[in-house]
């Protein structure tokens, strides 16, 4: 396994790899920014706010952007395309020799210099990051936020981005070698949606044969996460394959004394939300536990983890329960606390619980003891006789997006009486609003059974199957989404304008799922927040 790392951190710090960097951290700024900005381009509220991600001064502004050829577009989304603009500008410069002679490509260079300098003479401190908050979304509609933290610093943010890197690369083997981790992993066609398909594949090969089934969460993960933990897991595994660098050692050693949660028995606990390497961090304390539910692996049971969130499920209930045991003995020689088993009925009491188990994974009334025939894993619900169906809660927040981006556009609409920029129809405006509801939920207009291209709600349920429950989700968004632009449409009082019509709706996306024998399913990622 060792001998498929190759190189040292200071290989993974080049110019391309810190302006790659950058130019993601500048396409997530612009992708938080996007709502109001797609506002600001139909009223007249003055200029667009203004990016102040520090990223920017080390990039080409953007009308230097080299944009690729239509040819050259493949199935880049948006933001793909906004990063490849931006490194092809770069590679321009720098192979006809001009990049130093421009002021953005000046400071880039001064800034990787500097970088590969601290990390060749581990020379390494990172700036505390800035608190931060994002908004939350919670099923009662209650406007909540979630605590991140931010690092400002770029060449902070390189060396992180770039040491997250290197140990996943170095730490891949591993995981690699479990089959079980699904969360943060190096090849980017594993994602949650990965283990929800695994777990169904698992259910169809053991059809007809009695099921049981464990789940469990942590307690706020990330929070609560010991430092010494983290380092004789960094420890344990430098031992095993006598390779790590030390360098990427002391940037570990540094990110942790640049932030706290708290501390216990004078030992600290938490690392940050939104840092680069707390993903890998996190990935190497839980492949310890891993290893402990491995022990009773057999072709009778199927073990899947996503971050902080497993299913367990075994056609024998002392396999189940085995590993079970042998889970949670490893989250407490951790000291990781686990939700508490819930003791259970059929009924909200299941769905309401995080950690339950082992249960019988068979058809059920609400009100029995100790089965379901739903397994709620990572925004999906696998039922016994293999139908799923998306979430309840993933839906109910689905639907206050929708009302939340329609009420953002009627309030700005009135907050400035209705005064749209020179040239702008109020049906231009319309239009756009619906094509962006249209986009963010089913994809871009295309033929073919999938949308091909960006990542929209519907796209990140690949393994949805064709239902009762699942079809009235779908129709339940669609009716929504056409409702919320009903009211837009009084607003500005329009008039004239039709449904789209299945093209442009859930169910009809629903529709169009591919089936098995039509080929592969498309993978798209959603992030881990909105889970």
């Amino acid at each position: 396994m060792a001998e498929k790392i190759i190189g040292t951190l200071k290989d993974y710090i080049t110019l391309d790899d810190a302006a790659m960097t950058l130019a993601r951290i500048r396409m997530r700024r612009t992708v938080r920014n996007a709502s109001r900005e797609f506002l600001l381009r139909f009223f007249d509220a003055g200029a667009a706010s203004e990016n102040r991600c520090r990223a920017r001064d080390y990039l080409p502004p953007r009308r230097q952007w080299v944009r690729p050829g239509p040819r050259s577009r493949g199935k880049k989304n948006t933001g793909q395309l906004q990063v490849a603009s931006i490194m092809r500008c770069i590679r321009a410069h720098e192979k006809s020799g001009t990049l130093e002679t421009t002021e953005w490509g000046g400071r880039l260079l001064r800034l990787v210099a500097d970088v590969q300098r601290r990390v060749g003479e581990c020379d390494i401190a990172i700036r505390p990051p800035r608190a931060g908050k994002v908004p939350k979304l919670t099923v009662s509609g209650r406007r909540e936020t979630r605590d991140i933290s931010i690092f400002d610093d770029p060449a902070d943010t390189v060396i992180l981005a770039r040491t997250a890197a290197y140990l996943r690369d170095w730490f891949e083997p591993v995981l690699k070698a479990g089959r079980c981790c699904y969360s943060f992993r190096k090849s980017r066609k594993l994602s949650h949606q990965s283990a929800v398909g695994a777990l169904c594949r698992w259910r169809k090969r053991h059809e007809g044969e009695e099921l049981f089934v464990a789940e469990c969460d942590i307690r706020k993960f990330f929070d609560n996460i010991r430092h010494d933990v983290i380092l004789k897991a960094l420890d344990r595994y430098a031992a095993k394959f006598g390779n790590l660098d030390h360098a990427a050692r002391e940037v570990v050693r540094a990110y942790l004394r640049c932030y706290r949660f708290g501390e216990a028995d004078g030992v600290p606990y938490g690392i940050p939300q939104g840092g680069s390497l707390s993903p890998v961090l996190a990935n190497m304390v839980m492949a310890q536990v891993d290893e402990a539910v491995l022990r009773h692996s057999s072709e009778k049971m199927f073990y899947a983890r996503y971050c902080d969130d497993m299913v367990i499920a075994a056609t024998d209930e002392s396999l189940c329960r085995r590993a079970m045991d042998a889970y949670f003995a490893a989250l407490e020689q951790l000291h990781l606390p686990p939700h508490p088993v819930a003791d259970f009925t059929y009924g909200m009491d299941y769905f309401e619980a995080k950690s339950k188990g082992p249960f019988r994974w068979c058809a059920a009334e609400k009100g029995t003891r100790g089965c379901a025939p739903w397994v709620s894993f990572l925004g999906n619900q696998v039922r016994f006789d293999g139908d799923v169906r998306v979430r309840k809660d993933t839906v109910r927040k689905h639907v206050l997006k929708i009302k939340e981006e329609v009420g953002s556009a009627i309030g700005t609409w009135k907050r400035l009486g209705g005064k749209l920029r020179a040239g702008v129809k109020k049906s231009l405006f319309y239009k756009a609003l619906r094509r962006r509801l249209v986009a963010k939920g089913v994809g871009y207009l295309r033929a073919g059974p999938v949308p091909k291209d960006g990542i929209c709600w519907a796209a990140a349920f690949p393994n949805l199957t064709k239902n009762a429950v699942c079809a009235r989700q779908m129709r339940t968004l669609d009716f929504v989404r056409e409702r919320a632009l009903g009211a837009v449409r009084r607003v500005l009082a329009l008039s004239g304008m039709r449904y789209l019509g299945r093209p442009g709706s859930y169910y009809g996306y629903l529709q169009k799922l591919e089936r098995p024998s039509q080929g592969r399913r498309r993978v798209v990622k959603l992030p881990y927040s909105e889970l």
